[in-house]
């Protein structure tokens, strides 16, 4: 079995790619956001030391929900999980994502931030509630940590957030760059298939460099990509997909920027 500091030094090289990606923040919310992350990471890792209990590898529960990951790597996840999702806490609550009036709530299972012995549950809803002009929408957020070509979401999350008409993000930490997806992506994007790391239970996979450009966010000027995607996904919300689908192209049209786009997204009714 790896030891402690294994898992320790997987968690740092996430935490400093996370400071890494936010290159694209002005140097004084730069600095704001690694006093911020850099907080985040030591409350967990003072935690995940605390609850690391070497003696027990594998957890019954985990074995139930097709995991098959040691217990050390499971609380390593969760915590690289955390700072992902505190990744984007600080994006979004950017002053130009209130100047654009979306709201988010986090509802991912454990906003509490302790790391549980034991897991009787696992919750399958999405991360994020985020609103925009009184319409709801949900956002799930993922990430791959490694450079490992793919990523995978298992068969029933893809199934509640394509009915939940739920959006999703995958961040991609080596490549710095974020994929995202509207509901019915989530399946056409993906191939249905056996996963191992799902204990050989289905699961959707989807090969990066098959996914198209236009779904993918690079880094610079990574705020205003994410400004222009949740408009994205408050009208597919608001108008259903066929509908959208043909506003999406007529808006697009003739667009000659990032800033000309958003500033069409923002005067649409």
């Amino acid at each position: 079995m790896q030891n402690i500091d294994f898992h320790l030094n997987n968690i740092l090289r996430n935490y400093n790619n996370l400071i890494k990606i936010c290159g694209f923040l002005d140097a004084k919310e730069f600095e704001k956001y690694k006093v911020y992350l850099e907080e985040k990471y030591n409350s967990y890792i003072k935690s995940y030391i605390t609850i690391f209990n070497p003696s027990k590898e594998i957890k019954e529960d985990m074995t139930y929900f097709a995991d098959v990951r040691t217990l050390a790597k499971y609380n390593e996840d969760i915590i690289s999980g955390w700072l992902v999702e505190d990744f984007f806490i600080y994006i979004f609550n950017l002053p130009i994502f209130q100047e654009h009036k979306f709201l988010f709530k986090i509802e991912s299972h454990d906003a509490d931030r302790i790391i549980k012995k034991e897991r009787t549950f696992i919750n399958s809803d999405p991360d994020f509630i985020i609103s925009h002009n009184n319409l709801e929408f949900k956002v799930e957020v993922q990430s791959l940590l490694i450079p490992y070509g793919k990523f995978h979401i298992k068969k029933n999350k893809a199934d509640r957030l394509s009915n939940m008409t739920s959006f999703l993000y995958s961040l991609l930490l080596i490549n710095q760059e974020i994929i995202f997806f509207y509901p019915d992506d989530i399946k056409t994007y993906g191939l249905l298939t056996k996963i191992k790391a799902f204990g050989g239970k289905d699961g959707y996979e989807y090969i990066i460099n098959s996914l198209p450009k236009k779904k993918k966010l690079q880094v610079h000027k990574l705020d205003l990509k994410l400004i222009i995607t949740l408009y994205w996904f408050y009208f597919y919300k608001k108008l259903g997909k066929e509908e959208f689908y043909k506003f999406q192209s007529e808006l697009l049209n003739g667009c000659k920027s990032i800033d000309d786009l958003i500033k069409r997204l923002k005067n649409t009714k």
